[in-house]
């Protein structure tokens, strides 16, 4: 099978980048280091105005067919969950070929290429045996087959509901859920539509104006506590970059903030579900909760799209921690692949 990465190299037709922001630009770095020639850059309608990006001119849709033809070769430099922009990226996919490189990195910069996926399939391996259905063992071949071909049909084809998704968790009356990556509450939503009653909840969001909307919303909540800090391994102060949404990240430069670890936030409380979105401090995050998950074994939800090892690397702490999980995955609609989730418990 030839990679994306290699294809792209290769390639003599004309290339548009589809973005114009922070991931088109790791997109566009890592394009140009591989000695790959960009042609132009295309946005949604909406989003073009009469503005450039990286010295190209912005293009529409409409506009870039007309000047490269309907053989240019589309690579995706954003992503979203929302529905209309999906169905726009589909209809694009329709048009031209089109990709959606997964650009996470390891530590030399390598990508997820044929190269990286034979150097790591023992754990890769691994990681597929400890998947308890085969509707997680499919999504997980999915995602492979994704990473390395760039194609979004991989995505679409193992799609499911976050509500279906959460029914793994077989969530009941007197839970203690501890939110990590709150955002204005969203999960914490999602969590009270399977279960009105509940002993506690934990949740915390390190964003400043996230954490205000955050508060908003769990204002009128019973029994609800909240930490406006990141999560780490032990407390710390760290520089941390503050972000729209949910962009924000720790390992750019910002503001101080306190940063601290699960079980010192707890002091010994218990919970009983755990959901990790913490934009790659999901290694940290899990090592500082050892003491909590060997007390009281909570679930978990544990993104696993942050970091390009995230697969075999999170199971490998958890299961140092305890051996008694069982893993499922699953994938919530969203292009490129930033919503695989293991479900734990």
């Amino acid at each position: 099978m030839e990679d994306f990465w290699s294809l792209i190299k290769k390639t003599t037709r004309p290339i548009v980048l589809y973005g114009t922001g922070n991931a088109a630009e790791k997109l566009l770095d890592l394009l140009t280091e591989r000695g790959v020639r960009v042609s132009g850059c295309m946005a949604s309608d909406g989003f073009v105005r009469d503005r450039s990006f990286r010295n190209y001119k912005v293009l529409s849709f409409e506009r870039a067919k007309q000047i490269f033809g309907p053989e240019m070769v589309v690579v995706l430099g954003f992503g979203s969950h929302d529905v209309k922009v999906i169905e726009n990226i589909k209809n694009v996919a329709k048009e031209c070929e089109l990709y959606a490189p997964d650009i996470l990195t390891d530590e030399e910069g390598n990508v997820f290429d044929i190269q990286y996926y034979e150097k790591h399939l023992k754990e890769i391996e691994w990681a597929k045996s400890l998947l308890c259905d085969e509707e997680s063992r499919r999504v997980f071949e999915r995602e492979i087959q994704y990473r390395l071909s760039a194609r979004i049909e991989h995505l679409i084809e193992c799609e499911s509901s976050d509500e279906e998704n959460w029914k793994l968790l077989n969530i009941g009356p007197d839970e203690a859920f501890m939110d990590l990556g709150a955002y204005n509450g969203d999960t914490i939503r999602r969590f009270l539509s399977f279960s009105r009653t509940y002993e506690h909840i934990y949740a915390v969001e390190p964003e400043r104006r996230n954490f205000r909307r955050l508060e908003a919303y769990a204002f009128e909540l019973e029994n609800c506590t909240l930490f406006n800090v990141g999560i780490s391994d032990r407390r710390e102060e760290k520089s941390f970059a503050q972000g729209k949404g949910r962009g924000s990240n720790a390992n750019r430069e910002g503001s101080d903030l306190l940063f601290d670890s699960i079980d010192n936030l707890l002091s010994g409380r218990r919970v009983s579900i755990l959901k990790f979105d913490i934009e790659g401090q999901e290694p940290k995050g899990l090592l500082g909760a050892k003491y909590t998950i060997n007390r009281y074994r909570p679930k978990m939800v544990l993104s696993a799209y942050h970091r390009i090892d995230d697969f075999w690397a999170l199971p490998r702490i958890i299961m140092n921690i305890r051996d008694d999980y069982k893993f499922y995955m699953r994938h919530s609609p969203c292009i490129p692949a930033w919503e695989y989730d293991y479900f734990i418990v």
